[in-house]
């Protein structure tokens, strides 16, 4: 999950733990994500929020030359997005780049999130389960996985 994941945003007293992969594009991005029961108008007031995408992450797509560069430059897509709080254009850039390299264990954690954050608590764990399987001495992403056991069952 992005950097600041564990940032509370204010609109509610519980937030998600800070969850970081350090070996893919989808890892080390910042995004305050407020948590599953702070959804309510957020969605639809944000989304009308959202700004193009950057040039730089645009060129960068079309310079990628194989399935890996492909899927990182849609996991900036994806960062970019979620920083945005733009999370169903977030969700649609990481579900590309994992349906073109299935090892994006970061956008697995982040989609995760981002299914947490909706309420769809089950597929977050689903989600979640992918990306330790990939790496599975990710402390962020067990610290995660406990917190989706604990604290929102």
């Amino acid at each position: 999950l992005d950097e600041a994941a564990g940032k509370s945003d204010g609109s509610s007293a519980r937030s998600f733990p800070e969850v970081l992969g350090k070996d893919k594009a989808c890892d080390s991005q910042g995004s305050s994500a407020p948590s599953p029961t702070s959804r309510s108008s957020r969605t639809s007031r944000t989304s009308s929020l959202c700004i193009s995408v950057p040039e730089d992450l645009l060129k960068s797509l079309e310079r990628a030359s194989d399935k890996q560069q492909t899927s990182r430059a849609w996991a900036r897509i994806g960062q970019f997005h979620q920083r945005q709080k733009c999370f169903e254009k977030a969700r649609q850039a990481y579900q590309q780049a994992v349906s073109l390299d299935a090892t994006q264990h970061g956008c697995l954690a982040n989609l995760a999130q981002l299914e947490a954050h909706a309420g769809n608590v089950s597929t977050a764990k689903e989600m979640l389960a992918a990306a330790l399987l990939l790496d599975p001495s990710n402390k962020n992403y067990i610290s995660f996985s406990k917190w989706l056991a604990n604290g929102s069952a």
